[in-house]
């Protein structure tokens, strides 16, 4: 007869992963003294060259010296709560690492991921087993850990089913264990599992033994027959690539709680860490689908197209629309005659339309409009930006909720507005500034954007990106951004209503020359804006 040993469910496990396409190490062979060494030491916790080879795929627009300096913001994360520790690397990691580059001479802000959210299988999977850590001359060895990007995210623990003293709960106090002797491989764990094969549970760091609970659905559509063990349901329904990534991101909140002695009467605040369970996460994932679905969002395409464009389904395409992005149709197609640059204005003998609304030049024609203070505009575009306001883009609906009827700081913003051959996003008249949300289309298209945005600086135009992926998840953020924004100033008082009011100021206020802010942020006397900064 066969005796079931620790051994044999920890190889069960590991055949599941492989099964999920997760690549299998034996942790003693990349350990500093093994035959293919990732680690310089047995303090280490991070599989620094795959951290660095996924941060460098996953961030192709960020110089090598800010990729590096990322990398050393996760590594200094230093204090003496575990939680704390914990919360600042999730932070860091569902929200971007912040870093500096330099771009034509001005530092600009960015941020750097170390995980691709949008693209779960743009990243690397790993499942290792027996690693050994080394912390304060006391070395432990887990079971499992995953790591994603080299980064450990889920700490497994298992425990022999034949072993009546080996029980789950043996399996939680030897977490509670590797958490006081080698508390670093928890600064960035995301998930914990414990099991004795059968029974298996899942929790975060700061859950207590009654709060671990089971997954109970590989699928998301039925519970899991009673016959298949705990442990195969939890790691084909919880740990596959695209729900362990959604669970990290979008279900994981910490919370500060206050706790009194009631015999001393002092009061300490502990943080503590929510792991969402199988029920509720599958109910708000349904939940946030049939939103999408009700507003007309996410809905099948229509018979003979597959539009689609940073994640959203767009409008059916206008009959002779034929442009294409990353292999996929874009309806609507990007603005311009041109994907290297910019395509200078019909000559004026040759162009049909032409009203009180718009002046031409031999340079080009122009809104003949104050709020545009004689932008170049392509009369030919307007159905095309129409097009594109109508086509429901989710990020940019969000974002102009934010932004219109001038709710923010009395800002006139205007929505898929031309300038030149371009249709930028969002056009904010008062201060000159353009606002581009940029999706997953803008990955292939840097040289075309620099053109871009290089004309419409020349314009005197401040040009603001704002990635998809914060709008959608940290809109609070971005407006805070915004309302900072030295181009966004709110003005201490506005004089006049019209160009030629000779009270208008031509200088800008000193305390308003911030470094590595163009001048043309906040001051444009050779177009003499109608707001005017006063102390």
């Amino acid at each position: 007869m066969n005796i079931i040993a620790e051994f044999h469910i920890e190889q069960f496990a590991i055949s599941l992963f492989k099964e999920l396409g997760y690549d299998y190490i034996y942790a003693p062979d990349i350990a500093p003294d093994g035959e293919t060494p990732e680690r310089e030491s047995y303090e280490q916790v991070l599989l620094l060259g795959r951290l660095k080879n996924a941060v460098k795929r996953i961030n192709k627009t960020i110089p090598d010296y800010a990729q590096d300096e990322a990398i050393k913001t996760i590594q200094r994360i230093s204090s003496p709560d575990l939680e704390t520790n914990n919360e600042t690397f999730h932070r860091l990691l569902t929200e971007g690492i912040p870093v500096t580059k330099r771009v034509d001479g001005i530092d600009r802000g960015d941020r750097v991921w170390i995980i691709d959210f949008k693209n779960p299988y743009n990243n690397d999977f790993v499942v290792a087993n027996q690693f050994t850590i080394v912390e304060n001359n006391q070395n432990k060895r887990p079971d499992i850990i995953l790591f994603v990007n080299g980064i450990p995210l889920v700490v497994i623990e298992l425990k022999n089913p034949a072993d009546e003293k080996a029980t789950i709960r043996s399996a939680f106090k030897q977490i509670e264990t590797y958490k006081a002797i080698i508390p670093s491989l928890f600064t960035y764990n995301g998930i914990v599992v414990i099991s004795d094969g059968l029974e298996a549970k899942a929790g975060s760091i700061s859950s207590g033994m009654s709060r671990f609970m089971s997954w109970r659905s590989a699928d998301g559509k039925s519970e899991a027959p009673h016959l298949v063990s705990e442990l195969e349901t939890l790691i084909l329904g919880m740990l596959n690539k695209e729900t362990l990534l959604d669970l990290i991101r979008h279900f994981i909140v910490f919370e500060q709680t206050k706790r009194e002695d009631p015999k001393t009467g002092t009061n300490t605040i502990s943080i503590v860490k929510k792991l969402a369970a199988y029920h509720q996460y599958h109910a708000v994932n349904r939940a946030v689908e049939s939103t999408l679905r009700a507003a007309g969002y996410n809905s099948p395409p229509l018979e003979g197209w597959t539009a689609q464009l940073d994640g959203v389904v767009s409008s059916p395409p206008l009959e002779g629309w034929t442009a294409q992005l990353d292999g996929v149709v874009s309806s609507p197609p990007l603005e311009g005659w041109s994907q290297t640059g910019v395509v200078y204005y019909p000559p004026l003998e040759d162009t049909q339309t032409q009203s009180d609304e718009m002046i031409a030049d031999s340079k080009g024609i122009y809104r003949n409009s104050q709020n545009y203070f004689e932008l170049p505009y392509n009369p030919q575009l307007k159905e095309r930006a129409r097009a594109l306001r109508q086509a429901g883009n989710l990020s940019e609906v969000l974002f102009w909720n934010q932004v219109k009827n001038k709710q923010f700081k009395g800002y006139d913003f205007d929505r898929q507005k031309i300038i030149g051959n371009y249709i930028v996003d969002f056009y904010c008249s008062n201060c000159n500034v353009v606002i581009e949300i940029d999706g997953s289309s803008h990955d292939n298209k840097v040289e075309y954007d620099a053109n871009r945005d290089a004309y419409l600086e020349s314009l005197g135009l401040t040009i603001i990106h704002i990635p998809v992926e914060d709008v959608l998840h940290r809109m609070d953020v971005v407006m805070d951004m915004l309302f900072d924004h030295p181009a966004l100033r709110t003005p201490l008082q506005i004089k006049g209503k019209n160009r030629d009011d000779e009270n208008l100021v031509q200088e800008p206020p000193e305390n308003y020359g911030l470094p590595g802010v163009k001048k043309t942020a906040y001051w444009r006397p050779q177009r003499r804006c109608s707001l005017a900064y006063t102390r």
